[in-house]
């Protein structure tokens, strides 16, 4: 253990008036409040040796003080660190019969207490960027470095984003795949309508940049009935509320003005500013 880490330990040993057990009446969740954040970063800041990431450092000394299990969560909001207990006791064990359904998306986990975690800790503005940016990261990689063809897509779609969702969401909070995987099915099932429509938005943004890949992916959806080994499979059709069918040429002058549109929008927004 480093100088660093003891020295961090003895500050939060000292001050536990600063940190609330039970916060909000909650048995499994714990605060430790501004005023010894701002301690421990004031301590930091007097080291002048840089190790890694100071919150990582900070993590590693609030999970010794505290002896906590892996299982348990460490993680920073508002200017605080929060510990939540997590225990695995409380993990049901998914059966055959349940593979698919709900109980396997959340990992075994009940859903009220991932309501809780979410109502409690994701702000609506951090959803949107950070659903935004999952979206993103699904079109960069999967679609365009990937190069996944459209059985793919249709076959792992929602496992692909719901990894990304996971990943995100332990590089924020904290290593623990069994409540991350389980939270990540949940916000994205709470989320389902939103993620695709930035996907699909991303889609059109590489559609208007002329992305090959993606018109090729998209070029599928126009076609009517496919020969997969040797049956026929009917294509799913990309169609408007009035049952109008899309395709890439019709989508291609849609965007071609929304961009220009965008585009004089985000010139006017450019001049007012100068103007004010």
């Amino acid at each position: 253990m480093s100088a660093i880490i003891t020295n961090i330990i003895k500050i939060l040993n000292s001050n536990d008036k600063l940190i609330t057990h039970c916060y909000k009446n909650k048995d499994d969740l714990t605060c430790i409040s501004k005023r010894l954040v701002d301690k421990i970063n004031s301590y930091l800041k007097t080291q002048s040796d840089e190790e890694a990431n100071q919150k990582e450092i900070i993590r590693q000394a609030v999970r010794k003080a505290h002896e906590l299990h892996e299982s348990d969560i460490v993680f920073f909001k508002n200017d605080c660190i929060f510990i939540k207990f997590f225990d695995t006791s409380k993990v049901k064990i998914i059966c055959e019969e349940e593979k698919g359904t709900i109980a396997c998306i959340y990992n075994g986990l009940d859903e009220d207490e991932l309501k809780l975690f979410y109502d409690n800790f994701c702000t609506a503005k951090e959803s949107d960027d950070f659903y935004r940016e999952a979206a993103r990261e699904f079109v960069d990689v999967y679609l365009i470095e990937k190069k996944i063809d459209n059985e793919t897509y249709e076959k792992n779609v929602f496992q692909y984003i719901q990894s990304i969702i996971n990943e995100k969401l332990t590089s924020k909070y904290d290593k623990n795949d069994v409540f991350f995987k389980g939270f990540s099915g949940y916000v994205f099932r709470i989320h389902f309508e939103e993620m695709f429509e930035y996907i699909a938005h991303f889609i059109l943004f590489e559609v208007s940049m002329l992305n090959k890949q993606v018109i090729g992916f998209l070029n599928y959806y126009s076609l009517d009935v496919i020969v997969v080994n040797g049956k026929k499979y009917k294509v799913p059709q990309i169609k408007a509320e009035s049952g109008l069918k899309w395709n890439v040429v019709s989508m291609m002058s849609i965007v071609k003005i929304y961009n220009k549109v965008a585009l004089s929008i985000e010139q006017i927004t450019e001049l007012s500013h100068l103007i004010l």
